[in-house]
């Protein structure tokens, strides 16, 4: 991961404030074998804000000891050479394992259309939700 511009830490005043793009080839790398990476109750709170959530004080001090364990791993994973490893998007080749898509009549269409609160034939009626000046 490059960056064009350059990257301000502002994470400890043992980095230097403004790094160039020549500096830092990786800021995942940086953060990672230079700091020690914990998610404090302030993080979680944050992050929860963002997304919505609502957490009572129990689930954020849970949540904020499980994320600083996850990041505890990647930190393990991080001292792992990597070198000669190609880059995949997933651990296993996987192909696509669905079925064919191929129209074919369901045995029990009655039984659907008898369910149905009101129907014109075969189909299923519903109410309009479009108007014929919005179409």
């Amino acid at each position: 991961m490059y960056f064009y511009s350059s990257v301000a830490c502002r994470t400890c005043p043992a980095c230097p404030t403004d790094l160039s793009p020549l500096e830092v080839s990786c800021l995942f790398n940086h953060y990672n074998q230079q700091l020690p990476m914990k998610i404090d109750l302030e993080q979680v709170r944050k992050v929860a804000h963002l997304a919505r959530l609502e957490l009572t004080s129990d689930e954020e001090e849970k949540f904020t000891t499980q994320l600083s364990s996850i990041l505890d791993y990647f930190e393990q994973l991080s001292e792992l050479d990597t070198s000669d490893v190609p880059p995949t998007t997933r651990a296993i080749d996987v192909s696509n394992v669905v079925r064919p898509d191929e129209l074919q009549p369901d045995p029990n269409r009655d039984a659907i259309l008898a369910c149905a609160p009101d129907q014109d034939g075969d189909f299923f009626k519903v109410p309009q939700i479009i108007s014929e000046e919005d179409g």
